[in-house]
């Protein structure tokens, strides 16, 4: 009899605290998040990796990150946004520009001319969000901010003024800046980051049209000779996006501490990450023998007015296919 009193007694006690287990400890998660860059890229140690050191603070370790970088969940840039839809990772990192035809609206952020400075673009793209929010409307948006100043890099010859694009086959980081390239008179060839030291080294490209920083990164001073700058104010757009249902599955507490990190703080991280890089990078190229080339008020002034006139036929070519261009284009350019 008391055996099994002592058997009902205990299995009580058990059924008990698988009750209160749930309640009593939280269990942690960890959120897979994946990108495309080394792990020494800026991106990663300057601000994935601090966001998610402090996500842990604030959570007490019961909401973690761990980061996948170099394509380990997936080779392939051009799906990092489809590999959030599709939860391969909970959080990733990409470029709009390489799928140019899912972003009609934010790729307006990357003309011409509107911005002074990355954490100024940066600051326009979440004024004009309303406008563009459309083209996340299968994710959660964490950040979405603009690089560093674009620099032309070339190795066979400096290319000092607008007559020298003519007939050069230049890599171009999305659709809209290959049309700007195309109104200089070159042939723009689209191509994600990782794939332009083969084929800038092959020939197959003649130069580069990217972001300061990206020269360091993806090592092309080994190839190009000369660099470059005061073009039009051109940067390039990049997101952080989430799964929308491992955004929902968190706790009310755990949206709030994700929410703090993220949004605007962590897209001025990243817009200032770009142009530290890219001034740090532009130093590195001079005093490893690259040749810095500024274009002469007289040439930088034919590329914008090239560039203007392209801004006019993208806006009309946009309102033609149903986008509210005029719009985003006032947003962003709208009073700060």
């Amino acid at each position: 009899m008391s055996k099994t009193i002592t058997r009902l007694g205990l299995a009580a006690a058990v059924a008990s605290a698988g009750v209160m287990a749930p309640g009593a400890m939280a269990v942690a998660k960890e959120l897979k998040f994946a990108h495309f860059v080394p792990a020494r890229h800026h991106i990663d140690s300057k601000v994935v990796r601090p966001m998610s050191v402090e996500l842990a603070k604030l959570s007490g370790g019961k909401l973690t990150i761990k980061i996948f970088p170099g394509g380990a969940l997936g080779a392939g840039p051009r799906e990092q946004f489809k590999r959030a839809i599709n939860r391969v990772a909970d959080i990733t990192f990409g470029l709009q520009g390489y799928t140019s035809k899912q972003f009609p609206r934010t790729l307006l952020a990357e003309l011409p001319n509107i911005g002074s400075s990355p954490q100024d673009m940066t600051k326009r793209m979440w004024k004009a969000l309303p406008q563009i929010q459309a083209d996340y409307k299968d994710v959660k948006i964490l950040g979405l901010w603009m690089t560093d100043f674009t620099v032309l890099v070339s190795k066979n010859k400096p290319i000092t003024k607008l007559s020298d694009l003519k007939g050069l086959k230049i890599r171009t980081p999305s659709a809209l800046a290959g049309g700007l390239l195309k109104k200089w008179g070159a042939i723009p060839v689209p191509m994600p980051a990782p794939k332009i030291y083969q084929a800038f080294q092959t020939g197959i490209v003649d130069a580069v049209f990217i972001g300061g920083s990206g020269i360091r990164s993806f090592k092309l001073q080994e190839v190009g000779k000369y660099y470059t700058t005061g073009l039009p104010q051109t940067f390039t757009s990049q997101f952080l996006v989430m799964n929308k249902d491992s955004y929902k599955e968190l706790s009310a507490g755990e949206k709030k501490q994700l929410d703090s990190l993220t949004g605007l703080k962590i897209s001025l991280a990243g817009a200032t990450a770009y142009e530290k890089a890219g001034v740090s990078t532009m130093k590195f190229v001079e005093k490893g023998g690259g040749k810095i080339v500024k274009l002469s008020a007289d040439e930088a002034k034919k590329f914008s007015t090239a560039a203007d006139a392209y801004v006019g036929e993208v806006i009309a070519a946009r309102e033609k296919a149903g986008i509210k261009a005029k719009a985003i284009v006032g947003a962003l350019k709208g009073k700060m």
